[in-house]
């Protein structure tokens, strides 16, 4: 009989903690809605759905061929295959039956993602000229510029703060301390080059 005695529970909880927070919150709450339908849709069909057999999978996947986008089987798929791997069993998601299904709702369904057209710079004109001259408004035109300027993402944009932002003789630095491809938070740092026009320039 082994005299080992078992972790402390604390120190279970704060390993837990981190691989929690391998992902973003936005994805596990994803990934848990994902598990849940398809444990309902296996509950109804009298099937396991841990684990699943990959034939299961693939029928489930086919049954939401038609009414949902490629990629979010893809997502589906992938929260199985993590339900799966935190469980202790062997993720289904790469099994031959499943890869081919997937390949075949995509070469059959699937369209091209959908992308919204880019602002120009003819409409951030029209935009900066609806600011007013108060601090409200100086804001807004420089929220404007800078998000134009450095092609941010909403998440990024709204996350800027003065300590981020450093005047250069060629024009301003942005320091950018997390973005959507920079989940470990490492920082980008973006050159912004003054403008030729003063009404779109991000710097003035």
């Amino acid at each position: 009989m082994s005299d080992l005695a078992p972790l402390p529970a604390t120190e279970l909880a704060r390993a837990a903690g981190y691989a929690r927070a391998a992902l973003a919150p936005a994805t596990l709450a994803a990934y848990a809605a994902d598990w849940a339908d398809f444990s309902a849709w296996c509950a109804a069909r009298r099937a396991a759905a841990l684990p699943a057999a990959p034939t299961t999978v693939a029928a489930y996947l086919a049954a939401l061929a038609t009414s949902h986008a490629t990629a979010t089987l893809r997502r589906r798929l992938a929260a199985i295959g993590r339900a799966h791997a935190m469980a202790g069993h062997r993720s289904p998601a790469a099994h031959p039956a499943i890869r081919d299904t997937l390949a075949g709702i995509a070469r059959r369904h699937g369209t091209p993602p959908r992308r919204a057209a880019a602002l120009g710079t003819a409409e951030l004109r029209r935009l900066v000229a609806t600011c007013s001259d108060g601090l409200r408004g100086q804001r807004d035109r420089a929220l404007l510029l800078l998000g134009f300027a450095a092609a941010l993402r909403r998440s990024e944009l709204v996350a800027v703060a003065r300590e981020h932002l450093t005047l250069a003789p060629e024009g301003l630095r942005l320091l950018i301390p997390r973005g959507k491809g920079d989940q470990e938070g490492r920082g980008v740092e973006l050159g912004l080059p003054r403008g030729r026009r003063a009404e779109t320039c991000p710097v003035r």
